[in-house]
């Protein structure tokens, strides 16, 4: 079985497509943390023009109230007046508290801005986000405040934990793993095209090991691509990255409303990610020695990947089905309760998958 998986090592580099890919990979990464490492002083100037935004759109307001009342005063137009004024003074504290670098008085500031914007609301005035995202982000912000964290960019930070999740939601998902799969189908049926797959049949080496030892060639290579994606990650992270203390605590919204650490939503990112790469090599065994074409079975994986995307588009999953684990960000986020259950599915569904290969492969000829 060894020597079966050092033959199968021996082509895939021997023809340079996956070291290329692997290195390609590996200057996405390195590429997107450059990216996130030089637009660090972006994240402070995106928060002062979102709020200086809304502060001037309140401003608006009120001097168009003020002007307003000199010509029709009203008790009404006197509590707009005072209510904007009292979201636009609260605006001031937030962006100065933003641009003195103090993270605590920014999270309260900004608390204290959304409480008085939903009050401004119900006297009919106008504030750019709707009442559900400020209770969100004072959700967020009290939860920060408890755990002794400042507030991160989910999209530009460049702290370990925080830019991992980022790098699950670039490569394990579902067109990450579609390329992947592109690349390692010509290693299965170019044998059948080329019919080289004879000579490996006549080897003293039954079907069904040689089948194994071709899913455990291609999954090793998955799998040291996985490692190279995390491990290049984490290392640009801890040596170039910031990084706060306890930020495995760092809390994530789920779409029920609560929070996950982010140190358990990588966990379990891990844990599927692994998993469901093992569940698409299997897969693509099974098609590729049942279609034996490389653009068939390509077409064939293309097809069922995103067809299962689309379907997780619309918010539709079931627990037992192993697609359902593609989209690993999604799934976490809607169902982190699920992760047990989850892994067995998915691991029982490579199992089930193999052994439909063999099973197939000993009943037709070469």
């Amino acid at each position: 079985m060894t020597r079966l998986i050092q033959f199968e090592w021996k082509k895939m580099i021997r023809t340079k497509f996956y070291i290329l890919f692997l290195l390609l990979s590996v200057l996405f990464v390195s590429g997107l943390f450059l990216r996130n490492f030089l637009l660090q002083e972006e994240i402070v100037n995106k928060k002062i023009e979102k709020f200086s935004e809304y502060r001037k759109d309140i401003l608006s307001q009120v001097v168009t109230y003020q002007k307003m009342m000199e010509d029709f005063p009203s008790p009404e137009l006197e509590e707009k007046i005072e209510a904007g004024l009292l979201v636009y003074r609260a605006l001031n504290q937030l962006i100065e508290s933003i641009e003195d670098g103090n993270w605590k008085e920014e999270l309260q500031y900004e608390i204290q801005v959304y409480e008085l914007a939903m009050d401004y609301k119900k006297i009919e005035g106008q504030f750019k986000l709707s009442e559900k995202d400020m209770q969100k982000e004072i959700q967020l912000n009290e939860e920060l405040l408890k755990r002794g964290l400042a507030k991160e960019d989910l999209d530009l930070s460049i702290n370990p934990p925080i830019f991992l999740k980022k790098i699950v939601t670039f490569f394990f998902h579902t067109f990450g793993f579609l390329i992947l799969l592109f690349l390692l189908t010509i290693y299965i049926t170019r044998e059948f095209e080329e019919h080289s797959i004879q000579i490996a049949f006549t080897l003293p080496v039954s079907k069904s090991r040689y089948i194994i030892s071709k899913f455990l060639s291609l999954f090793s290579a998955g799998f040291i691509w996985w490692i190279a994606i995390f491990g290049v990650s984490y290392l640009l992270t801890t040596l170039f990255g910031t990084s706060q203390e306890n930020s495995l605590v760092y809390p994530l919204f789920t779409q029920s409303g609560n929070f996950l650490d982010i140190g358990d939503y990588l966990w379990q990112a891990i844990g599927y990610s692994i998993l469901f790469l093992s569940f698409a090599i299997s897969l693509l065994v099974f098609f590729g020695f049942l279609l034996r074409n490389t653009i068939v079975t390509s077409l064939l994986v293309f097809v069922l990947l995103i067809g299962n995307h689309l379907v997780l588009r619309e918010d539709i999953t079931a627990l037992f089905n192993p697609f359902s684990y593609q989209q690993i960000d999604f799934i976490i986020l809607k169902e982190p309760t699920y992760y047990s259950m989850g892994l067995v599915v998915i691991f029982c569904a490579t199992v089930i998958t193999l052994i439909f290969t063999i099973l197939l492969n000993k009943r037709r000829g070469i």
